[in-house]
C-alpha cells in the first residue's frame, strides 16, 4: 500500500500519513481471526541509489530483509545527471503474512524520496529528520564512494554502519582506496562497515586449522611471511580478477610494516607453554 505525499519536507505530515497508513493496514483484516497486526522497527535503514532503475532491485531485497529485521526504510534516489527536479516523497508499507491463514502479522514502512539534478544534495536534510530515535542506523550506499560527496558524508554522520557491495565497483582498486580514505580521513571514526560481496564468499572462509608445533620468533621465522595473492610460484599466473590487485596492495602494506619492525624478544616462550 502506497501514499504519495504533497508536502515533502514536513516531518509532521509524513508521520501523520504513516499513522493513517497504519490504521488502514490494521483495519484491513484478511482473515477472520483476531490476531493483532504488529508494526515493528528494530533499526533504521538508509538506502541511496543513483538511478531509478535500481529501485525495484533494492525493494525486492528490502522485502526479504525486513521479514527478518523489521526496519524503517528511507529509500533515496538521487539522479545527479538528470534535469533539476525537487524532492518527491511517498510512503509505503511492507507486511508479512501468515502462510496458512493469509493474515497480516508483521508490518514495517518505507519512505521513498526522489530528487534530480541540483536537488539531490538536499536529500539528507529531508530524510534524516525521519529517522526513528534510539535505533541503530544502517546506510546502504549503492553509488561510488567519494570523500567529497556531500550527500554521502551527511548520511555517514547519521549512520552506525556503512554497507557497500564491492561486486558493484566499477574500478575495484580505486573504489576500495576511496572507502579507506573515508575512514582514515576521520569521516567515519565511529562507523562500522560491511561488504555484501564478502558475505557472499563466506563458504570460502571455512576450513580446518591443525597446529603441529610451537616455535619462538627468535629466528624471525614469521617476519617474512607474505600473503600477497599476486606473489605466486613459478609457472602459476594470477587470474584477471581485479580484486587480487586491491588485496595485493593491502597485503604489501602489511608486509612492509612487519619487515620494518625492530628486533625484540619473542612474545612466546616455547619452554613455558604447556600442551
Amino acid at each position: 500500500m502506497q501514499i504519495q505525499l504533497e508536502k515533502t519536507l514536513d516531518v509532521e505530515v509524513v508521520e501523520g500519513q504513516l499513522a493513517e497508513l497504519w490504521k488502514q493496514i490494521s483495519g484491513d483484516r484478511s482473515s477472520a481471526d483476531d490476531v493483532a497486526v504488529m508494526r515493528a522497527r528494530v533499526a533504521n535503514l538508509l538506502v541511496f541509489v543513483p538511478e531509478p532503475r535500481l529501485l525495484d532491485d533494492v525493494r525486492q531485497m528490502i522485502v526479504e530483509l525486513t521479514s527478518i529485521h523489521p526496519s524503517r526504510v528511507l529509500m533515496m534516489c538521487g539522479a545527479r545527471e538528470a534535469p533539476d527536479r525537487d524532492i518527491e516523497m511517498s510512503v509505503e508499507s511492507y507486511c508479512q503474512t501468515d502462510k496458512r491463514s493469509g493474515a497480516k502479522r508483521l508490518c514495517c514502512e518505507e519512505i521513498t524520496l526522489h530528487a534530480q539534478g541540483s536537488f539531490v544534495v538536499e536529500l539528507p536534510s529531508a530524510a534524516l529528520p525521519l529517522l526513528v530515535s534510539d535505533l541503530a542506523t544502517f546506510l546502504w550506499w549503492r553509488d561510488a564512494v567519494q570523500t567529497a560527496d556531500k550527500v554521502f558524508l551527511s548520511l555517514m554522520r547519521a549512520a552506525d554502519r556503512l554497507v557497500i557491495d564491492s561486486a558493484e565497483f566499477e574500478d575495484t582498486k580505486r573504489d576500495l582506496v576511496a572507502v579507506d580514505k573515508v575512514f582514515k580521513g576521520g569521516h567515519a571514526r565511529q562507523v562500522g562497515i560491511s561488504d555484501i560481496n564478502w558475505a557472499r564468499l563466506t563458504f570460502w572462509h571455512a576450513g580446518v586449522l591443525t597446529l603441529t608445533g610451537i616455535e619462538t620468533e627468535d629466528p624471525g621465522n614469521a617476519r617474512d611471511i607474505n600473503f600477497d595473492p599476486l606473489v605466486l610460484p613459478d609457472g602459476i599466473e594470477p587470474s584477471d580478477d581485479p580484486l587480487l590487485n586491491a588485496r595485493s596492495t593491502v597485503y604489501a602494506a602489511s608486509y612492509r610494516a612487519r619487515t620494518g619492525e625492530p628486533k625484540s624478544p619473542p612474545a612466546v616462550q616455547v619452554d613455558k607453554v604447556t600442551p
